[in-house]
């Protein structure tokens, strides 16, 4: 049926122009597009969430490992310049042990370094309490094969402290693991340093073992059990 318009229309003028065919009408409508059925803001919500939990703790634990690496690697340095003190004390004054007890404890000063100019106390103070807690000396120089004339050989035991509960707790899991002379510090949260040493003598060894063992039981002659 032609329309209404088509009727005034002149002959020559294509009805096309005016009323479109039902195939033009249906090129010109948009595709349809599939509508969810909620936003994409509300099948997302909670993503984000989940997955900062999954990376977070892993992190976390890659941070204080990184700080106690850190830690653990500054005590250690000074532990080795303080043993280094030590043993130069001992070659030059015969191994006495209140000497070279005297020498380690003054280069391990800066560890203990506060505003408040206190360093020794601190030192005091810190060293009890980790004796306390790991019923063992906070450290301790074996001076292996006393009797050499020519070298002296020491070996440090040296408890350093974690700063955080977690390595604590990490350490008092695989304590176990470790061998007899450890274990005890381990079990109680120390890691235990151990460092060797051999300086040239420059004075001849004595015999200092007849020396009271309550007064320099931190310096000691020959291999010592790390708890006696």
């Amino acid at each position: 049926m032609r329309c209404f318009v088509c009727a005034f229309l002149p002959a020559t003028f294509p009805v096309e122009a005016v009323v479109p065919s039902q195939s033009a009408i249906r090129r010109r409508q948009p595709a349809r597009r599939h509508v969810a059925s909620q936003p994409a803001f509300c099948r997302q919500r909670g993503a984000a969430m989940l997955e900062f939990s999954l990376v977070a703790f892993p992190l976390l634990l890659l941070g204080v490992l990184i700080i106690e690496a850190a830690h653990w690697h500054t005590v250690r340095q000074l532990a080795y310049v303080a043993l280094l003190d030590s043993a130069r004390a001992g070659a030059t004054q015969h191994g006495r042990p209140d000497v070279m007890e005297q020498a380690f404890a003054q280069a391990m000063l800066p560890r203990f370094v506060d505003a408040d100019g206190r360093a020794r106390d601190r030192q005091r103070l810190s060293w009890s309490r980790i004796q306390r807690l790991a019923e063992m000396p906070p450290w301790r120089i074996e001076i292996l094969r006393p009797d050499e004339p020519h070298t002296l050989t020491a070996r440090l035991t040296y408890l350093h402290e974690p700063q955080t509960p977690l390595l604590k707790a990490l350490i008092r899991r695989i304590a176990r693991f470790t061998d007899s002379c450890l274990q005890q510090a381990w079990a109680r949260g120390f890691l235990a340093i151990r460092l060797d040493l051999r300086i040239e003598r420059h004075s001849a060894p004595e015999n200092w073992r007849a020396m009271p063992t309550s007064r320099h039981d931190r310096v000691v002659y020959g291999a010592r059990d790390c708890s006696s």
